[in-house]
């Protein structure tokens, strides 16, 4: 079973199903949480559709697929604040398209920090809620966190921003642990740039030097050098550290002023 997630914080329980854990009962349970069904049935009818855009799932599907996962994979990258829309208030499209079917609003905490994304805002103990809901649904299922990443922009070899992140983020997986929630793995995103969805390599537009964008999306432990044909790979101050932790399995190494880059 896999699904990308974000932990949710709302006053109601359909938020958290109709976000990004809309597909996890598929495997579990052969076909959609009936208040998905519901939303976007309700919601296809006000589109002046004559039946819901949601394809159901036929017996025959429900019984192939019901059950047939090893363990939940799990790509968490932030947390966010959700409540149900007003009736005249219009819902803004987002990276997650499927946001009007919700009838959701997205907000964060003015508290709450960001990387070089503004679409992620950083809430550590969002990884372990979202863990706990899932054992709260689906009993005690093995989880592997197969994303996990801190966005930021430029050439930035020295970031203990991304140092930070993945302690705090660690350390919220340690108490999931220690609750009796079966973390079997984890894998931060990534181990260098990448091109990276609608940042790509960084150039709004290529025509006007004045718009040309150069600090673009990186959430590597490498940087990589996209201007240079053989794309040099350097290694940052955050790959010392992710290896010195798994080196020494332990969060606890010393701050990130005092690791040096290879």
């Amino acid at each position: 079973m896999a699904t990308a997630s974000s932990s949710l914080q709302g006053s109601s329980s359909e938020p958290p199903q109709l976000h990004t854990r809309w597909k996890a009962p598929i495997m579990s349970v052969g076909g959609w949480p009936e208040v998905v069904e519901e939303t976007v049935a309700r919601v296809s009818k006000e589109q002046g559709f004559t039946e819901s855009r949601l394809p159901p799932f036929t017996e025959e599907e429900i019984d192939l697929i019901r059950g047939t996962y090893d363990f939940f994979a799990m790509n968490h990258y932030t947390s966010r604040l959700v409540r149900t829309k007003e009736p005249d208030e219009d819902v803004v499209v987002s990276l997650f398209t499927y946001i009007p079917d919700a009838d959701l609003v997205l907000d964060s905490d003015p508290s709450w920090t960001y990387g070089y994304s503004e679409a992620m805002p950083i809430y550590p103990q969002g990884i372990r809620e979202q863990m706990e809901w899932i054992r709260d649904q689906y009993g005690d299922v093995d989880i592997f966190i197969t994303e996990n990443g801190y966005s930021s922009g430029g050439s930035n070899l020295d970031d203990d921003a991304r140092i930070a992140f993945i302690r705090s983020y660690l350390e919220e997986v340690l108490l999931a642990l220690q609750e009796g929630i079966n973390v079997i793995g984890y894998t931060y995103w990534s181990l260098m740039d990448n091109f990276e969805w609608t940042g790509g390599y960084g150039y709004a537009d290529k025509a006007f030097d004045l718009f040309r964008r150069v600090y673009w999306t990186k959430y590597g432990l490498y940087e990589v050098d996209f201007t240079d044909p053989h794309r040099k790979r350097t290694p940052r101050k955050s790959a010392r550290y992710y290896a010195d932790l798994i080196r020494n399995r332990s969060l606890y190494i010393p701050p990130a002023h005092q690791i040096n880059r290879f």
